[in-house]
């Protein structure tokens, strides 16, 4: 019997050798603190988030919604080797204690709750008259995304926040009957933001967006097209699902919207308009992202009937 209680202290020390347990702190994420903690790559091969979501019997959908005071049973620890020197720094002359350094270009002047990425977007466009097709092959798109970190409750719902802002240039449209004519069009500024809700019972994301954009468009009256400018105001609906697959992350998602307002700057008739996009983003490495995107946008009242878009897009998390 007494060797049975001494069995019980080595067993204990055994396993504290192989897991820690932590209790979420307020507005703590669980990728939040593996980073911290030194656990990187969170994906690829290493995969701490992976290993992490197993040990605790959660899921992506399922680690989104613990709260404070949540413990977490984390991996074994790497060894300090293994850790990159710039990871962690001790910060003598303010807090004596280790502070965290952040990967990212900006990343120690960017807010622990919430992403902040730089995105290069290059795109193919296609516009349909009644009687002609004009080629947009050389359209190119930089800008700054915020995705939020603290998810927010409402009863069983939790949401966040994203938002966006980008500038794109347009090489000439090229009419495909008409070989002579060309069209030029000024640059696009695009606004966006919206609202991703989780609900318990349901496995992706969905929510309201908005986008405001500026932009020079191609119209036809009787035989002769002409190009305008305007803002116009949409409105859409947009769900997102994200998976891991063989040590990578995608982020699927598709979205309705409708035109809503309109300001004509240079000639455009007022039009009815309607969208559908859909796209997914692959999580290259810790903080590379790379996209496929695609769209629709059917038109009414101006003379051009559909405008369809495809294009990739390269991201980098400035955090």
């Amino acid at each position: 019997m007494k060797k049975g209680f001494l069995l019980i202290p080595f067993a204990t020390m055994a396993l504290a050798q192989d897991y820690q347990i932590h209790v979420l702190k307020e507005n703590e994420t669980l990728s939040e603190l593996l980073k911290a903690r030194g656990y990187v790559p969170l994906y690829g091969d290493e995969n701490w988030v992976q290993k992490t979501l197993e040990m605790n019997h959660l899921t992506m959908e399922s680690a989104r919604k613990i709260k404070k005071g949540f413990p977490i049973i984390l991996p074994k620890k790497p060894e300090v080797a293994e850790i990159e020197i710039e990871e962690l720094k001790e910060d003598i002359v303010s807090t004596k204690k280790a502070a965290v350094i952040r990967r990212g270009l900006f990343g120690n002047t960017i807010s622990d709750h919430q992403n902040v990425f730089l995105e290069l977007d290059y795109y193919t466009n296609s516009i349909e008259t009644g009687s002609d097709s004009i080629a947009m092959n050389e359209n190119y798109g930089l800008g700054v995304r915020v995705d939020g970190l603290n998810d927010y409750a409402i009863g069983n719902l939790t949401y966040n926040y994203y938002g966006s802002m980008f500038v794109y240039t347009h090489g000439s449209g090229q009419f495909e009957k008409e070989n002579d004519f060309s069209a030029s069009f000024e640059p696009t500024y695009r606004a966006q933001t919206g609202i991703r809700i989780n609900a318990p019972e349901i496995g992706f994301e969905f929510g309201p967006e908005v986008l405001l954009e500026e932009r020079s468009r191609i119209f036809q009256e009787e035989d002769e097209y002409q190009i305008g400018r305007d803002r116009t105001g949409w409105l859409g609906f947009r769900a997102a699902k994200t998976y891991d697959i063989d040590h990578l992350q995608y982020i699927t998602h598709i979205t309705y919207s409708r035109k809503v307002l309109q300001q004509t700057i240079d000639g455009t008739d007022i039009f009815a308009a309607s969208d559908v996009s859909a796209g997914v983003k692959v999580n290259l490495s810790h903080d590379y992202y790379f996209g496929l995107d695609a769209h629709s946008t059917q038109y009414d009242n101006i003379g051009v009937k559909r405008e369809n878009g495809f294009g990739l897009n390269f991201s980098y998390n400035l955090k």
